[in-house]
């Protein structure tokens, strides 16, 4: 067995192997051949980033405008379009490393879970599919902060932990509230502090349809 002294430093810091991988591999996915499946839905969000913002989709009161948001300092429409995709595709990427990290926890298999359940997934579905769940929907990047949320609570103690697990489950319920649903279960079949972890996740979703 490697002591953790003489382990290579990538071992020492696998959350950050997992990021940049995910990163590199969302940036190589977003050049390709990924963005030939856009429509006038999937477009809306460009317009949202570069004309005018709102909290949630037009025409909607869900679906929160998190990524636009975040681009909106990228006033050309193409790089608005490749930002937003490639911020929408690693967290979708990200999405099947944070729920087995929870679900696992930090000594279990997480990263051989997330790989596998990304590979199948990107070999198997449809060009359709994948770009519904690496570009359009909500779905992957509310996951990601939500399962982000939890194990900062259920991991750490202190004040500056659980504000930054309220804020990522509060973001999480904006982007989609559905995700609430999801979130519960896991805290009840995983969670080692159930309590405190349906309190922020009911504080979140509060706050969110407040």
């Amino acid at each position: 067995m490697i002591a953790r002294d003489a382990a290579p430093e990538s071992l020492r810091h696998p959350h950050a192997v997992v990021l940049i991988v995910v990163s590199a591999l969302a940036a190589w996915i977003g050049l390709g051949s990924l963005h030939d499946l856009q429509h006038a839905d999937s477009l809306l969000t460009v317009l949202i980033s570069t004309q005018r913002w709102t909290p949630c989709f037009w025409g909607q009161d869900r679906f929160g405008m998190l990524v636009p948001l975040l681009a909106m300092p990228l006033r050309h429409p193409l790089a608005n379009l490749l930002a937003q995709g490639w911020l929408m595709s690693m967290a979708a990427l990200l999405a099947p490393f944070v729920m087995a990290r929870f679900l696992a926890g930090r000594a279990g298999a997480w990263m051989a879970t997330g790989a596998c359940a990304n590979v199948l997934f990107l070999a198997i579905a449809t060009p359709e599919v994948r770009f519904d769940w690496l570009v359009t929907q909500p779905y992957g990047l509310s996951v990601s902060l939500g399962f982000a949320g939890l194990i900062a609570a259920d991991d750490h103690d202190g004040i500056r932990h659980l504000l930054a697990a309220f804020a990522l489950l509060a973001l999480a319920c904006w982007v989609n509230v559905g995700v609430v649903v999801l979130l519960a279960i896991a805290a009840a079949v995983s969670g080692s502090r159930r309590i405190r972890l349906f309190a922020l996740v009911s504080a979140a979703a509060a706050v969110d349809r407040g």
